[in-house]
């Protein structure tokens, strides 16, 4: 069991941790350290990344519009990506509907 001491990849023990601890002692806190904790797996919750938006920057990764910020380009255009983008994400799809939202209003309020 000590062996695993000198074996881990990680540090368990800060200096002078282990001066004045029993045998016993020090592979408890050997075997507590060296436990795998159980973990969820998340693969169900990750979002697929189509990366056709950057949506922090507000831009068009790809496209006709490619680098163009999302509130400069037609909203004919956002609407066809809207309809007809299969793999957006969640996070691309808001910022779609928003500005689309956005852009309908400047139209009403200019009639």
């Amino acid at each position: 069991m000590i062996s695993k001491i000198y074996n881990s990849n990680t540090t368990l023990f800060k200096v002078g941790e282990r001066k004045g601890k029993s045998k016993k002692e020090i592979e408890k806190m050997v075997s507590k350290r060296t436990q795998k904790t159980k973990t969820k797996n998340l693969k169900s919750t990750e979002q697929t990344l189509s990366n056709f938006i950057n949506c922090k920057g507000g831009y068009f990764n790809k496209g006709k519009h490619k680098g163009r910020m999302i509130t400069n380009v037609p909203i004919k255009y956002l609407l066809w990506v809207y309809e007809n983008i299969t793999n957006l994400n969640q996070s691309e799809i808001r910022l779609l509907s928003s500005t689309i939202e956005k852009k309908l209003k400047k139209m009403e309020t200019k009639q």
